[in-house]
């Protein structure tokens, strides 16, 4: 195998599943930034009560990027973005 170690392409899907408010927010702005236009991230954990991190994350994420997001009714509560 090849290579530096890091990740050099874009991506068109996203899955975060950290729980913790800095490792989501740190992952939130990582990834965004190396997602194709019309890919998605997937934040695991939303609305789940014992984890207010994420749900806390992703808000700050969204307002300082300008950014949407919709929270899924599965039954840990995730939510998606799709970078337009």
């Amino acid at each position: 195998m090849g290579g530096g170690g890091g990740i050099n392409d874009y991506l068109s899907i996203v899955s975060i599943d950290v729980d913790l408010y800095e490792p989501m927010y740190k992952g939130l702005n990582y990834f965004y930034d190396k997602l194709n236009y019309g890919g998605y991230i997937m934040l695991h954990d939303y609305n789940n009560k014992g984890y207010n991190g994420v749900k806390n994350a992703l808000r700050k994420f969204s307002e300082e990027r300008k950014v949407s997001y919709f929270p899924l009714c599965d039954s840990y509560g995730s939510a998606i973005i799709m970078k337009s």
